[in-house]
């Protein structure tokens, strides 16, 4: 380090060398000041983009170093700038740059994202490769140091995982829309392979930000061709699965209804696609904003299309006509809890979820005790599908809360500014948010909840 330091004092900007004295400077540093680690990076970054000397991969690899640097600092914006840049770059010269060197860049780079992406959105890191040996942690120089050849640890289908990793790691950063598109160009590469396999994994990655972003008929889609697909090969062991999944015709597929595994796969999707999409459109007709009827429309239309090719017409049916009359308030409140009861008692959950949903979007008081009676389901449902309860669940629950506050809250004006600051203050990224959003608000409820309730709110313990 003391000799590192000394180089990069010199400031010795017009020797070529001068650049890896300053990334070598930043790795060397990064455990002990990442701040000024970064600084040597930043700098070495702008030496390089005026040396015309300095070849496009070790450019790159600057880049990705600063990345990882800025990741290390918790600064998950500038990490996903940069990461951005280092992979489109690095798509970009592949057809000139296609070796050894691009083939090393491109595995580590999408190793470390494997791992800095599912951090900053809160999903499970991974533990394991695909050997089985343990997933090594991103660290600065991982890029620059890792000089083996791993080329028989590079398969050109593993572009599509990528992307589908940026997906997540720009809903990590809470940039949505950009996570929908790259969740397409996963798709787009997916099916370039033509790889069954590969199309599903990406599907089960990165289907929610479809849903995220009220891609209505696109998100029914995906998740009734997904649940078909696991429907049908749900039976067999893990390998049968795998090779029964890669060489499934889906047309074929298409062909079997109706069918006990499609009705289980429309279930499935009303319960995960459609409700999701009913509880952004709630929210909508909450905030009366201006696209809400438009939206209405997309979900009602789209509920049509698949109703009339659906092997489950009844569900279809009974969907389009519950959503129709909650939102067009052709059906009370009492009328709603009727018809929750009779679907439980039929076995059709996920109809009387939505029922509920009805009830709690028309109340104007008992808000706080439906939403702990209903929600523990709803996201022990989509814990897999962290931007479903970041973007969906958690404005909605957040949108109530403030509304059982205007209305039900009694007490001083001090006390009326307190609760309101603490549930404003909530952030949707935070773990638990939900149950963080409701502990101040069982505080001042008058109703009795469940010592299960009361352990889901404040001890996260699933009901």
């Amino acid at each position: 380090n003391i000799y590192l330091n000394k180089a990069v004092e010199l400031n010795c900007i017009e020797q070529f060398n001068y650049i890896d004295t300053l990334v070598y400077a930043g790795i060397s540093i990064s455990e002990s000041d990442i701040s000024k680690s970064i600084e040597h990076f930043n700098k070495a970054l702008e030496l390089a983009s005026l040396t015309e000397e300095i070849a496009e991969l070790d450019y790159l690899q600057i880049v990705g170093e600063l990345a990882i640097a800025h990741w290390i600092n918790h600064d998950y914006i500038n990490s996903y700038k940069y990461y951005k840049k280092l992979i489109l770059d690095l798509f970009d010269s592949k057809k000139e740059s296609f070796g050894t060197e691009w083939v090393r860049l491109y595995v580590w780079a999408g190793h470390a994202l494997g791992y800095i992406s599912s951090e900053v959105a809160k999903d499970d890191i991974p533990k394991t490769v695909a050997d089985g040996s343990v997933y090594t942690k991103p660290y600065s120089g991982i890029l620059t140091f890792n000089n083996k050849d791993v080329s028989d640890l590079y398969e050109d289908k593993n572009s599509a995982i990528m992307f589908a990793h940026l997906a997540t790691f720009a809903d990590g950063v809470n940039n949505i829309e950009e996570s929908y598109r790259w969740s397409l160009r996963a798709f787009d590469l997916a099916r370039e392979k033509e790889n069954n396999n590969l199309l599903f994994m990406v599907s089960s990655v990165t289907s929610q930000y479809s849903i995220v972003n009220y891609k209505v008929l696109e998100s029914l889609e995906t998740f009734l061709l997904f649940s078909a697909v696991t429907g049908y090969v749900g039976h067999l062991e893990l390998e049968d699965k795998y090779n029964k999944i890669g060489s499934f015709n889906i047309p074929e597929l298409y062909s079997l209804k109706p069918s006990k595994e499609w009705n289980i796969a429309e279930s499935l999707t009303v319960s995960y696609a459609v409700t999701s999409l009913f509880i952004l459109l709630l929210i909508d007709f909450l905030k009366d904003n201006d696209d809400k009827d438009n939206k209405y429309k997309l979900l009602n239309d789209g509920l049509i299309i698949n109703k009339n090719l659906a092997s489950d017409t009844y569900l279809w049916e009974t969907v389009i006509d519950l959503i129709q009359n909650i939102i067009e308030s052709k059906v009370s409140s009492k009328d709603l809890i009727l018809k929750a009861n009779s679907f439980k008692d039929n076995n059709l959950k996920e109809l009387q979820i939505l029922a509920l949903l009805g009830v709690l979007y028309k109340s104007k008081e008992n808000i706080i005790t439906q939403i702990v009676a209903l929600f523990p389901y709803l996201i022990s449902m989509n814990k897999t599908n962290q931007s479903i309860i970041k973007n969906i669940i958690f404005p909605f629950v957040k949108l109530k809360c403030l509304e059982s506050i205007k209305t039900e809250f009694v007490g001083s004006r001090e006390e009326y500014d307190k609760i309101l600051s603490d549930v404003e203050s909530v952030k949707p990224n935070e773990i638990n948010s939900i149950q963080i959003l409701l502990q101040p608000m069982l505080e001042i409820s008058e109703y009795t909840f469940s010592k299960e309730q009361k352990k889901w709110v404040y001890e996260f313990i699933e009901l």
